[in-house]
């Protein structure tokens, strides 16, 4: 089977009046104060944690990243899983400073994702129980756009939203409906509410006797990437869920991969690739998922329990536990500090990759390299935005202030090799300087492997 191709690269990604100005910036959260907490950095060997929770946070957020990535792994059948584009999180202690940085439409989330050809980010709100749920399903695109032939939309969605309901503890639990809200909350006077706008959930959607028929599910044109999500409150989204939910429990995602193939590379018709896949038609496929459906009775436990008028959170009644893959004593972590400057200017960068901060955000880098210290991830977050609007010769010199400041930084030299890469394809003119480009990429980091796939 063709390997699933990496996301593309993006064209680039005192007195009265005082204390106004404090309460209106939307970089309030970055004020320096005499009890400012110190950020520092937890590195592991596939995620960056960026917090200013303390270290012993710290290292509870990059161990669950890292027992997520594990997983997921565990569910595609694989040990390893490639991430060649570098996954950077940020786990704010503060719910106001997290509603500083998270757009409008995810300011009461746990969490939010923030893609990228360059780097992805994941900003948490640690002030949220397990704010990494939030980001689950996202996860699941990123790592199955790197490690998994290329599926259909359901699939994707599917494993997506079976991921997406990921607890961890003593043990993993998984299986229950990522999408069930409860309909009652207790509003500021402590009074429970019924909310009569909460969607239905997956478990609603597919206990209605209508469904897709099967072909018609595997053939439904969607975008399975995870770059443009919409809302998953639907019959596509939650028979998807239930299928692959099936296909895992039953031990056929082997059967899956062969499906696939017959489908995507030899040119099968769907319902012929389904029964030599499966053993099944389309219609014997569709009753046995409804069967499987009836067995899951926690499903409708939790579903009846989201319109209680209780204040206690719902349990979403996880069918699947297993055991955790490794604990914090396992892996390898490794703290350093960071600047309060630093730290400004790497959550800057990423509110630049949201529209609507983008214009503040840039005000802010710009305040940051002016500052007597100058700053050398402001001016690399600078020139990332410069490179989204091809503004070449502004990015180049960005870049050259970041590398006087710092030199041995690798993303500079990331970079400087997207600058040219991009420069040629814009002027239509052979790129200067590849394999030097190459050998300073190669002596700078391990960035140069995703580099290197977009060369």
């Amino acid at each position: 089977m063709k390997h699933r191709q990496p996301l593309p690269i993006p064209k680039f990604a005192t007195g009265v009046a005082a204390l106004l100005t404090m309460l209106v910036a939307p970089n309030l959260a970055f004020a320096k104060t005499k009890d400012e907490p110190k950020w520092m950095e937890v590195h592991t060997a596939h995620f960056s944690v960026i917090t200013d929770a303390g270290e012993k946070r710290g290292r509870e957020v990059a161990l669950r990243m890292e027992q997520m990535r594990a997983i997921f792994g565990q569910l595609l059948l694989k040990d390893k899983l490639k991430m060649p584009v570098p996954v950077t999180v940020i786990a704010l202690k503060s719910d106001k400073r997290y509603g500083t940085v998270a757009p409008a439409k995810q300011s009461m989330a746990g969490g939010f994702y923030v893609p990228g050809s360059d780097r992805v980010y994941i900003v948490l709100n640690l002030f949220e129980t397990d704010p990494w749920r939030a980001v689950a399903h996202p996860l699941a695109h990123y790592l199955l756009n790197y490690n998994y032939p290329p599926a259909q939309g359901w699939f994707d969605e599917g494993l997506a939203e079976y991921f997406g309901s990921i607890q961890i503890g003593k043990q993993v639990e998984i299986g229950g409906d990522p999408e069930l809200a409860p309909e009652w909350h207790e509003d500021i006077f402590d009074e429970l509410r019924r909310d009569p706008n909460v969607p239905q959930s997956l478990t609603q959607l597919v206990s209605s006797p209508v469904w897709l028929s099967m072909v018609d599910l595997f053939t439904m044109k969607h975008d399975g990437s995870g770059t443009r999500e919409g809302t998953h409150n639907t019959l596509y989204y939650a028979q998807s869920w239930m299928v692959v939910h099936y296909l895992l429990n039953k031990n056929k995602l082997p059967e899956a991969g062969t499906y696939f193939d017959l489908v995507l590379n030899q040119k099968v018709p769907v319902e012929k690739a389904m029964v030599q896949a499966f053993d099944m038609s389309p219609a014997q496929m569709e009753d046995a998922v409804k069967t499987y459906l009836k067995s899951l009775s926690g499903l409708g436990i939790a579903l009846d329990q989201s319109k209680k008028p209780i204040a206690d959170p719902v349990d979403t009644q996880q069918p699947d536990h297993f055991a955790l893959p490794f604990d914090v004593d396992e892996i390898g972590m490794a703290v350093t500090s960071v600047n309060e400057e630093e730290a400004r200017a790497v959550i800057d960068d990423v509110m630049a990759r949201v529209p609507e901060h983008r214009d503040q955000a840039l005000h802010d880098l710009q305040q940051l390299t002016a500052d007597p210290k100058d700053n050398e991830a402001a001016h690399r977050a600078l020139a990332r935005d410069d490179l989204r609007q091809r503004r070449f010769d502004a990015a180049a010199d960005e870049l050259e202030k970041a590398t006087e400041l710092n030199p041995r930084d690798p993303w500079i030299w990331y970079y400087r090799a997207a600058l040219k890469y991009q420069k040629a394809q814009a002027t239509r003119q052979e790129m200067q300087g590849l394999a030097n480009m190459m050998q300073d990429l190669r002596a700078g980091s391990g960035l140069v492997s995703g580099v290197s796939r977009r060369l």
